[in-house]
């Protein structure tokens, strides 16, 4: 007796929220003509990212450099001012690191000249390399003055590079 009365009550609850809270309103849906053109309107998208990690900063700063070099090297005359990176190991270890060289310093090391030329003083030779690298840098500035897109890849690749030295920093 007991069962049927617990399951009678159980009934009438259903049966109120199935049958009865519908017609009052309490259970119904809007339709697309009672939600009006809200509806049709598509929702915005949250993205949340977290805080990225030191390596993909560093992997973002090569990326951006890599474009700068490229832009640079497309737009650059004289070849032997065009910059080239690799990841090689120094010698006596097997840790790869990044290395960006001039091309002139490219073509010693390929020609595995670790010193400087024969016949050229070791003050001589700092001095060309140093003109090599003050020319570079005129040529970068010069270029950069006079084309948007190699100044914004300088700008893209400095902020890069701030952003990963500052994690680097508080890690």
């Amino acid at each position: 007796m007991i069962q049927k009365t617990q399951i009678s009550a159980l009934e009438l609850v259903l049966s109120i929220l199935l049958f009865v809270a519908p017609g009052l309103g309490f259970c119904q849906t809007a339709t697309e003509q009672e939600l009006g053109p809200a509806a049709e309107e598509p929702i915005d998208e949250i993205v949340v990212q977290g805080q990225k990690t030191v390596t993909a900063l560093r992997l973002e700063m090569y990326k951006a450099q890599d474009t700068l070099f490229d832009i640079y090297n497309a737009l650059n005359t004289d070849d032997e001012l065009d910059v080239y990176c690799v990841m090689e190991a120094p010698v006596g270890s097997y840790i790869k690191r990044r290395v960006c060289r001039v091309n002139v310093k490219q073509e010693l090391a390929a020609n595995k000249m670790t010193t400087r030329p024969t016949g050229v003083s070791l003050r001589g030779y700092s001095a060309i390399m140093n003109e090599k690298k003050k020319a570079q840098l005129d040529k970068l500035a010069t270029l950069a003055s006079e084309n948007p897109e190699l100044l914004e890849a300088l700008n893209s690749y400095f902020r890069e590079l701030d952003e990963f030295k500052s994690a680097q920093k508080s890690k």
